[in-house]
């Protein structure tokens, strides 16, 4: 690879490299940049001339990256973050003129959380902000993250890569959730037994919560009864609703839900870790002003003052 050609390469052409990464297809690199498929072709062509390798192979299945072009991709990810930081110190970031899209893996529960909280204040404050939320699979995510796929990664992480910062914007107390007309409602106090003996609602993807509240029960001598194990917190309050279940929820859960269902809550009998929500950054990002805008208003609308 001749240093001179490396040299000589742009800032738009890194940036085709990147929007193939994301769509694999020529025409829709071209469409997204305003150019034509044969300006992406012939770039690609001085590019695989450049770098001495094909970078994108063509496949059924759309352009594929070689290893090369697969090794390349947060490098050139990080180039054009740098750029944009270079760009945003020039000039002080103005949320009424931004046009930046955020991207936020998380579950459904956070996602409501978000949608409720934190992104009408941001879209009031900034009209062309656009936000997407992605599915949060863990070591999927987190590649994400790594990659600049996305821009924030909301869930507890337990081994950090060392190149993601993050942050705890709340914690929120378990409780247990049920409806207003479940037989325990009109209690003043459950005991262990009572939450042992009730049909409970789990989510799959909340193991450590699910085993915690199994081994208190084990503890106690009492066992858990789950007939329902679901992939996602949305349906669980709808469920909830008609009665017969109950399910160990962040209290959050209960603030948000009893607007659509008629949901209430008892304090555990048993002491419960609480949900912490941790907010989760690449390190290139730390002086963004963006991304410094967005978690200071997650950290602002989840402060107790504001539950």
């Amino acid at each position: 690879m001749n240093l001179r050609n490396i040299e000589s390469i742009r800032i738009n052409q890194l940036k085709i490299i990147q929007s193939l990464l994301k769509t694999r297809s020529v025409s829709e690199t071209a469409h997204a940049m305003s150019l034509t498929q044969s300006a992406i072709s012939k770039t690609l062509a001085v590019l695989r001339s450049d770098f001495e390798d094909g970078i994108f192979i063509k496949t059924k299945h759309g352009m594929e990256p070689t290893s090369f072009g697969t090794s390349v991709a947060p490098l050139i990810e990080d180039i054009l973050k740098s750029m944009r930081q270079i760009e945003s110190l020039s000039s002080s970031f103005t949320p009424a003129q931004t046009t930046e899209t955020l991207t936020i893996a998380c579950n459904d529960f956070f996602q409501a959380a978000l949608l409720m909280r934190t992104v009408p204040l941001l879209q009031q404050q900034a009209p062309h902000l656009k936000v997407q939320f992605h599915p949060y699979v863990l070591n999927r995510s987190v590649e994400q993250l790594i990659s600049g796929e996305i821009s924030l990664l909301i869930g507890q992480i337990d081994s950090l890569s060392a190149n993601i910062d993050s942050t705890i914007c709340c914690h929120s107390e378990q409780v247990l959730v049920l409806a207003e007309s479940h037989q325990l409602a009109s209690e003043k106090s459950i005991t262990t037994k009572d939450v042992g003996q009730a049909q409970h609602i789990q989510v799959l993807t909340e193991t450590q919560t699910n085993q915690n509240i199994r081994a208190r029960l084990i503890e106690a001598g009492e066992h858990l009864f789950c007939p329902l194990m679901l992939s996602s917190f949305g349906p669980v309050a709808s469920l909830l609703g008609k009665g017969g279940h109950v399910a160990v929820m962040p209290k959050e859960y209960v603030t948000i839900y009893s607007r659509f269902f008629p949901l209430t809550s008892h304090s555990l009998p048993f002491e419960m870790p609480q949900l912490a929500m941790q907010v989760n950054w690449h390190r290139r990002n730390r002086a963004d002003p963006f991304t410094n805008w967005v978690v200071d208003h997650i950290q602002a609308t989840f402060s107790p003052n504001e539950n």
